[in-house]
């Protein structure tokens, strides 16, 4: 059985994204923060968009549906906005995943324990935590490399991550003590404009090191990139979905040296399509517009949403005809001879013929 905090965590993440972020929300968030994402689920599940995206979702039932008839939370109906925060991006640097929304508590608390997890108190919240064995692979919704703990704080907000993390919002709520005004103000502005927004204050070449692929990691690491101190962005659902992002660079000439690289790449994608401009990502990106304003270059990109469904559409279906053939293929694979029947052979018994035995 999977463990009840990753059972949790993914219930908590299925669904990402208000208005501008909860305040009460946003002050459990922990000071030094400098990485925050968020997201205003009831609004973008409520979207023409996002009703497209559910549709699109496999309808067999799994471990996530048992857990919502078992708990009576359904991130469709219940959530109402995540925050996710942490202060760095080394492996042992807090991170915390916060909930607003609908909880039933003592039906939750019910069926974590009855799933096996490990409880313990700290100044009057129960905390819980996966089984031993299964702690390795609670940690890995929220990327922590240690065990994830989660607890309810009241009826509408839930929380979870290391226990460190944990603690510390828990503090928090009792005092009220949140993030760096600067930090909250820039969140502020972004959950305004946006369903899904995030916002680093850290260098890109900082975030790098956490990278595995080699090659994105040197890329990151290049000297253009390396420029990018601080970055943001967001999506927005509409008739026109509009992506948007701006990074802050060391000095005037690093944000144009950004953009044109920028350019650069977006050029080698629309000359790789130009036997079919009207298609695919060629399309989604002749909208992309780049500018700089100083040591700030920001870039956006508005698509009607119509034409990213018929990507969506169009990539689900290259995808059944890429796994139709390896199913077809495995269906026809010859079956295994039987066995041969064991030593000592079988023995017919009749009424004429007595017994015989074959060998």
């Amino acid at each position: 059985m999977p463990g009840v905090i990753r059972s949790l965590l993914v219930l908590f993440c299925v669904a990402v994204a208000a208005p501008a972020a909860d305040p009460s929300l946003l002050s459990l968030v922990m000071p030094d923060a400098r990485v925050i994402m968020g997201c205003n689920v009831a609004r973008v599940t409520a979207s023409p968009f996002g009703r497209f995206l559910v549709a699109q979702m496999p309808a067999s039932p799994g471990p996530s549906k048992a857990l919502i008839d078992q708990t009576g939370f359904d991130p469709r109906r219940d959530l109402g906005e995540v925050l996710v925060a942490a202060t760095g991006p080394s492996e042992n640097a807090p991170r915390l995943i916060l909930a607003r929304g609908s909880f039933d508590t003592s039906r939750l608390t019910a069926a974590a324990k009855m799933l096996g997890a490990t409880s313990r108190r700290y100044k009057g919240i129960e905390l819980f935590t996966a089984p031993e064995p299964q702690k390795k692979a609670a940690a890995a919704p929220s990327g922590i490399g240690k065990p994830a703990w989660f607890a309810i704080l009241d009826g509408r907000t839930a929380i979870a991550g290391d226990i460190i993390a944990v603690r510390g919002a828990i503090d928090r709520h009792a005092l009220g003590r949140g993030p760096n005004p600067k930090l909250v103000a820039s969140v502020h502005a972004l959950s305004a404009r946006y369903d899904i927004w995030a916002l680093s204050m850290m260098p890109v070449s900082e975030l790098a090191s956490r990278v595995p692929d080699p090659n994105l990691k040197g890329a990151m690491g290049g000297d253009v990139l390396r420029a990018v101190q601080q970055s943001s962005g967001g999506i927005r659902f509409g008739q026109e979905i509009e992506i948007s992002g701006e990074a802050v660079t060391r000095s005037d000439k690093d944000a144009v040296a950004l953009a044109d690289v920028i350019r650069f790449l977006t050029g080698l994608i629309l000359n790789s399509h130009s036997n079919a401009p009207q298609a695919g990502p060629a399309k989604l990106l002749q909208s992309l517009d780049l500018r700089t304003e100083g040591n700030v270059m920001r870039m956006s990109l508005k698509v009607p949403q119509s034409e990213v469904e018929k990507f969506i559409l169009s990539a689900k279906q290259r995808a059944t005809r890429t796994a139709a053939p390896a199913a077809s293929k495995a269906k026809s694979a010859p079956r295994a001879p039987r066995a041969a029947p064991k030593a000592g052979g079988l023995t017919v018994e009749s009424s004429e013929m007595g017994k015989v035995e074959i060998k």
